[in-house]
């Protein structure tokens, strides 16, 4: 499956997205910077305020079926809410939605009748986690998945979960965060992909027994040099 749709950020000037790469806000304030990001240089950011929305939405050319990849952060656990949505005519077919009041502090994808199918749960805040969708508008008619990378390892995915409306292809998507219950925080995104951005990511090396004959001999070579200086104060 493919998706045609990259984008990392890094090329785009800081300060508010709208204009850029064709992407289009409708209201709130979504901004390129370079201090908090998953990879490369530049990720997106947006400092929520209390009941506030931003969303933007930017074509894409359209894809029946596709495999992506996008990064995202939260400041706050659970009471910021994110959704990255994947739409058709601009009608909203499935949604990977961030933690909110309503979903707790877990990443759920959202379809048919908003039924909302977890991913994953127990996520922290200020850690970086990676979301995997798969979409077939004919293998798996108007369905989707998706599992999370957390902790140097993928979840498995969710069932396959139909969409809020039968969809022949996906050709646009919608960032839309906002706060919730009178608190504000910041949300993070990178990483836009048709690749697995986790690729090459390694985990730290066990630690490693000590060899017992190179032991012995430091030690050995401690004793050596201790008796010299013994002998050197005696003579």
């Amino acid at each position: 499956m493919s998706w045609n749709y990259v984008q990392n950020f890094d090329s785009l000037n800081n300060g508010d997205l709208t204009g850029q790469d064709s992407w289009v806000k409708s209201v709130g304030l979504i901004s390129v910077q370079g201090a908090v990001k998953y990879a490369g240089d530049k990720a997106l950011e947006c400092n929520v305020a209390p009941a506030s929305n931003n969303d933007y939405t930017r074509s894409i050319t359209p894809t029946a079926a596709g495999s992506m990849y996008f990064a995202f952060r939260k400041t706050s656990i659970p009471t910021l809410h994110a959704s990255f949505v994947f739409r058709q005519n601009s009608g909203t077919k499935f949604a990977i939605v961030f933690p909110g009041l309503i979903e707790g502090d877990g990443v759920y994808l959202e379809g048919s009748g908003g039924v909302m199918n977890p991913i994953s749960v127990g996520l922290s805040a200020d850690t970086w986690y990676v979301v995997n969708v798969e979409f077939d508008a004919a293998g798996q008619p108007n369905k989707a998945r998706a599992r999370l990378y957390s902790n140097g390892s993928w979840g498995g995915f969710t069932a396959w979960l139909p969409s809020f409306a039968n969809f022949t292809q996906i050709d646009s998507i919608r960032l839309n965060w906002g706060g919730e219950g009178g608190t504000s925080g910041t949300i993070y995104f990178d990483s836009i992909t048709g690749t697995d951005p986790t690729d090459g990511q390694e985990e730290p090396p066990p630690d490693e027994e000590p060899d017992a004959a190179a032991l012995q001999a430091k030690i050995n070579a401690a004793i050596v040099a201790l008796h010299s200086v013994i002998n050197n104060l005696s003579s």
